[in-house]
C-alpha cells in the first residue's frame, strides 16, 4: 500500500492521539482490510508512521508521570514502578 507524505504526516499524528486502526483507515479513506494488513508489517510506511507517532506521545506521557512521581505523587510513583518493571524484562 502507497501513501503520500501528507497522509504519513496525518498517520503519525492520528498514532499520536491513539486512534485505532480502524478508525484510521477510515480518516485516511483506504481499505480497512488491506490497511489492517499493512499495519502488521513492522516494514511498512504506513507501521513506521504510526508507531511512530504513538511512540512518541507514549514518551511525553511517561515523561509526565515521571515528573509528578518525583514531586511525591504516589499514584505515579506506582506507575512508574510499573514501567521499570515492564522495561526490565528480557
Amino acid at each position: 500500500m502507497e501513501i503520500d507524505d501528507k497522509q504519513k504526516e496525518l498517520l503519525g499524528r492520528l498514532g499520536s492521539s491513539f486512534f485505532t486502526v480502524k478508525e484510521c483507515a477510515v480518516i485516511l479513506e483506504v481499505d480497512e482490510i488491506e490497511f489492517t494488513k499493512e499495519m502488521k508489517d513492522s516494514s511498512s510506511p504506513c507501521y513506521k508512521a504510526y508507531y511512530s507517532g504513538f511512540y512518541t506521545s507514549k514518551l511525553k506521557h511517561r515523561e509526565g508521570v515521571i515528573e509528578v512521581s518525583e514531586r511525591g505523587s504516589n499514584p505515579a510513583q506506582q506507575m512508574v514502578e510499573g514501567y521499570i518493571k515492564d522495561a526490565s524484562k528480557p
